[in-house]
């Protein structure tokens, strides 16, 4: 089930992502009312039940409109954790084929939502890319290298 309740968000976020939790904790001003996190969670809690129900038929009404809009309006309103957290249920098996979804979600759309979502998934990969490319360890490595190296064509 997406447990999209704070603790679920920040359990799955430990054991899915290498983001550090600072580059996903972003709040969307819509999630801010206390209504908001009851809300989502349930919002996750009728898609689990759905899919149990008829994963055919949801990945259906979720691959087209009204049912691809509404989500596209979720996602590209609930902050950065949350977002990722739906797109990784949205991927499961159960649901068919997962390109079909995604394709229908990042079309492009007048609202601009399909970009905005790409936009997010671009800007979060390249910041775990980043990461892994400057890590201090990597840095580490390379600077005893270069110094090495240094040394070795330092002697006659």
């Amino acid at each position: 089930m997406p447990d999209l309740s704070s603790t679920g968000i920040g359990e799955w976020l430990r054991f899915h992502t290498e983001l550090p939790p600072h580059d996903l904790t972003g709040i969307s001003a819509v999630e801010l009312p206390e209504a908001v996190m009851p809300a989502l969670v349930r919002f996750g809690e009728t898609l689990d039940y759905a899919l149990g129900r008829d994963p055919a038929g949801l990945s259906q009404r979720l691959r087209h409109d009204p049912g691809r809009d509404l989500l596209r309006t979720i996602l590209t309103h609930v902050g950065p954790a949350h977002c990722l957290r739906l797109l990784d249920w949205l991927s499961q098996p159960e649901l068919g084929p997962p390109h079909l979804l995604f394709d229908a979600l990042l079309t492009a759309d007048p609202e601009g939502a399909g970009e905005a979502i790409r936009t997010l998934v671009r800007s979060l990969h390249r910041r775990a890319l980043l990461r892994r490319l400057f890590a201090p360890a990597r840095l580490a490595a390379l600077l005893a290298a270069c110094r090495q190296a240094a040394s070795q064509e330092a002697m006659p």
